[in-house]
């Protein structure tokens, strides 16, 4: 099992204990897009956005999977 396959699991066990972990979604969602799940990590992106609209990092990194996948 890979890193990222460790980190997402130890993602979901904390998501599960805690499902209002939203300053972990910006997170979770750079490693779903890095792990090329990208439907999961767009809608990661739009979860944490709901929580800081006014983070721009979020915007950019939605903005670059979009990109990727146009």
């Amino acid at each position: 099992m890979s890193k990222d396959e460790l980190a997402l699991i130890e993602f979901r066990n904390a998501f599960t204990i805690k499902p209002d972990l939203d300053d972990l979604k910006f997170d979770y969602a750079n490693l779903l897009a890095d792990m090329g799940k990208t439907q999961d990590a767009i809608n990661m992106y739009k979860e944490y956005i709901q929580y800081k609209p006014k983070d721009p990092m979020a915007y950019f990194n939605l903005g670059l999977i979009y990109q990727k996948n146009s």
